[in-house]
Protein backbone atom coordinates (compact mmCIF):
# COMPACT_ATOMS: atom_id res chain seq x y z
CA UNK A 1 0.00 0.00 0.00
CA UNK A 2 1.01 3.47 -1.00
CA UNK A 3 1.69 6.15 1.42
CA UNK A 4 -1.49 8.01 -0.77
CA UNK A 5 -3.89 4.69 -0.52
CA UNK A 6 -2.89 4.59 3.47
CA UNK A 7 -3.70 8.64 3.39
CA UNK A 8 -6.91 8.06 1.40
CA UNK A 9 -8.01 5.12 3.41
CA UNK A 10 -8.03 7.61 6.45
CA UNK A 11 -10.34 9.87 4.59
CA UNK A 12 -12.67 7.12 2.77
CA UNK A 13 -12.81 6.37 6.48
CA UNK A 14 -13.67 9.36 8.44
CA UNK A 15 -16.13 10.39 5.17
CA UNK A 16 -18.35 7.47 5.90
CA UNK A 17 -18.55 7.87 9.88
CA UNK A 18 -19.64 11.54 9.08
CA UNK A 19 -22.08 10.64 6.40
CA UNK A 20 -23.52 7.74 9.12
CA UNK A 21 -23.64 10.32 12.21
CA UNK A 22 -26.26 12.36 10.49
CA UNK A 23 -28.35 12.32 14.03
CA UNK A 24 -25.70 12.84 16.85
CA UNK A 25 -23.67 16.04 17.30
CA UNK A 26 -21.01 14.98 18.89
CA UNK A 27 -20.27 11.98 16.62
CA UNK A 28 -21.06 15.02 14.03
CA UNK A 29 -18.07 17.18 15.27
CA UNK A 30 -15.57 14.13 15.63
CA UNK A 31 -15.88 12.28 11.97
CA UNK A 32 -15.72 16.27 10.83
CA UNK A 33 -12.79 16.72 12.71
CA UNK A 34 -10.89 13.40 11.47
CA UNK A 35 -12.47 14.20 7.87
CA UNK A 36 -10.51 17.51 7.80
CA UNK A 37 -7.61 16.58 9.07
CA UNK A 38 -7.05 13.41 6.92
CA UNK A 39 -7.75 15.78 4.14
CA UNK A 40 -4.95 17.90 5.37
CA UNK A 41 -2.46 15.32 5.31
CA UNK A 42 -3.32 14.17 1.91
CA UNK A 43 -3.11 18.17 0.82
CA UNK A 44 0.12 18.95 2.64
CA UNK A 45 2.00 15.47 0.91
CA UNK A 46 0.51 16.61 -3.10
CA UNK A 47 2.08 20.38 -1.74
CA UNK A 48 4.65 19.16 -0.92
CA UNK A 49 5.82 16.75 -3.37
CA UNK A 50 3.98 19.05 -6.33
CA UNK A 51 5.18 22.56 -4.97
CA UNK A 52 3.96 25.17 -7.60
CA UNK A 53 2.22 22.78 -9.81
CA UNK A 54 -0.32 22.28 -6.68
CA UNK A 55 -1.01 25.67 -6.70
CA UNK A 56 -1.33 25.86 -10.66
CA UNK A 57 -4.35 22.91 -10.29
CA UNK A 58 -6.03 24.43 -7.39
CA UNK A 59 -6.28 27.80 -9.54
CA UNK A 60 -7.05 25.82 -12.29
CA UNK A 61 -9.79 23.55 -11.00
CA UNK A 62 -12.74 24.52 -9.03
CA UNK A 63 -12.31 21.21 -7.26
CA UNK A 64 -9.18 22.43 -6.64
CA UNK A 65 -10.68 25.80 -4.93
CA UNK A 66 -13.49 23.45 -3.36
CA UNK A 67 -10.57 21.59 -1.39
CA UNK A 68 -8.42 24.44 -0.26
CA UNK A 69 -11.69 26.14 1.01
CA UNK A 70 -12.40 23.09 3.16
CA UNK A 71 -8.84 23.14 4.54
CA UNK A 72 -9.14 26.33 5.74
CA UNK A 73 -11.70 25.23 8.57
CA UNK A 74 -9.85 22.32 9.34
CA UNK A 75 -8.04 24.32 12.31
CA UNK A 76 -11.43 25.42 13.83
CA UNK A 77 -13.80 23.64 16.29
CA UNK A 78 -15.87 21.31 13.69
CA UNK A 79 -19.25 22.18 14.94
CA UNK A 80 -18.22 25.77 14.70
CA UNK A 81 -18.34 25.75 11.35
CA UNK A 82 -20.95 22.96 10.50
CA UNK A 83 -24.55 23.64 11.02
CA UNK A 84 -27.53 21.38 10.71
CA UNK A 85 -30.35 22.58 7.91
CA UNK A 86 -33.69 20.57 8.30
CA UNK A 87 -35.45 20.83 5.03
CA UNK A 88 -37.88 23.52 6.72
CA UNK A 89 -35.51 25.63 6.98
CA UNK A 90 -33.58 25.38 4.27
CA UNK A 91 -35.20 23.30 1.33
CA UNK A 92 -33.32 21.37 -1.35
CA UNK A 93 -35.30 21.06 -4.29
CA UNK A 94 -33.80 18.90 -7.39
CA UNK A 95 -32.13 21.94 -9.76
CA UNK A 96 -28.72 22.95 -10.93
CA UNK A 97 -27.25 23.34 -7.81
CA UNK A 98 -28.84 20.43 -5.88
CA UNK A 99 -30.21 16.71 -6.93
CA UNK A 100 -30.40 13.42 -4.46
CA UNK A 101 -27.00 11.51 -4.50
CA UNK A 102 -25.27 9.37 -1.99
CA UNK A 103 -23.98 12.87 -0.49
CA UNK A 104 -27.82 14.89 -0.58
CA UNK A 105 -30.51 13.13 0.70
CA UNK A 106 -33.87 14.31 2.33
CA UNK A 107 -34.02 14.59 5.80
CA UNK A 108 -30.98 16.87 7.64
CA UNK A 109 -28.01 17.77 5.58
CA UNK A 110 -25.23 19.49 7.24
CA UNK A 111 -24.09 22.84 5.72
CA UNK A 112 -20.83 24.65 6.06
CA UNK A 113 -21.73 28.48 7.50
CA UNK A 114 -21.60 31.77 6.26
CA UNK A 115 -18.09 33.33 6.93
CA UNK A 116 -19.92 35.42 9.46
CA UNK A 117 -22.22 32.88 11.24
CA UNK A 118 -18.87 31.20 12.26
CA UNK A 119 -17.67 32.58 15.74
CA UNK A 120 -15.10 33.47 16.65
CA UNK A 121 -13.27 33.52 14.14
CA UNK A 122 -9.54 34.31 13.12
CA UNK A 123 -9.63 36.48 9.74
CA UNK A 124 -5.97 36.75 9.66
CA UNK A 125 -6.29 32.80 8.94
CA UNK A 126 -8.33 33.28 5.79
CA UNK A 127 -6.59 35.85 4.54
CA UNK A 128 -3.56 34.00 3.12
CA UNK A 129 -3.93 32.74 -0.68
CA UNK A 130 -7.17 33.71 -1.37
CA UNK A 131 -8.24 31.65 1.64
CA UNK A 132 -10.98 34.24 2.58
CA UNK A 133 -12.94 33.76 -1.16
CA UNK A 134 -12.22 30.37 -2.14
CA UNK A 135 -14.50 29.44 1.43
CA UNK A 136 -17.00 32.19 1.09
CA UNK A 137 -17.61 31.41 -3.06
CA UNK A 138 -17.15 27.86 -2.89
CA UNK A 139 -18.05 26.78 0.41
CA UNK A 140 -20.14 28.58 2.78
CA UNK A 141 -23.56 27.42 2.52
CA UNK A 142 -23.22 24.84 0.45
CA UNK A 143 -23.97 21.01 1.90
CA UNK A 144 -20.74 19.39 3.34
CA UNK A 145 -21.14 15.96 1.97
CA UNK A 146 -20.88 16.74 -1.53
CA UNK A 147 -18.53 19.37 -1.06
CA UNK A 148 -15.86 17.49 0.95
CA UNK A 149 -16.78 14.51 -1.63
CA UNK A 150 -15.55 17.33 -4.50
CA UNK A 151 -12.31 18.21 -2.28
CA UNK A 152 -11.45 13.97 -1.66
CA UNK A 153 -11.93 13.82 -5.49
CA UNK A 154 -9.82 16.50 -6.74
CA UNK A 155 -6.75 15.54 -3.87
CA UNK A 156 -7.40 11.47 -4.94
CA UNK A 157 -6.99 12.61 -8.83
CA UNK A 158 -3.75 14.85 -8.02
CA UNK A 159 -2.09 12.26 -6.19
CA UNK A 160 -2.46 9.75 -8.95
CA UNK A 161 -0.20 12.53 -11.09
CA UNK A 162 2.13 12.19 -8.34
CA UNK A 163 6.08 10.38 -8.89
Amino acid sequence: MTEFEDLFDDVDAAFESLKLSSHDETAQRRAGRAVLGALFEVREQLRLGLGGVYWMAVENDLRGKIGEGVIVIRGRMTHGALNDIRPSFKLALPGPKFFPSAYAYPGMNLTWLELDDMQPIDRSELERRDDHQRYASCIAGQMVLPTLNVAREFFRDLSRSTP
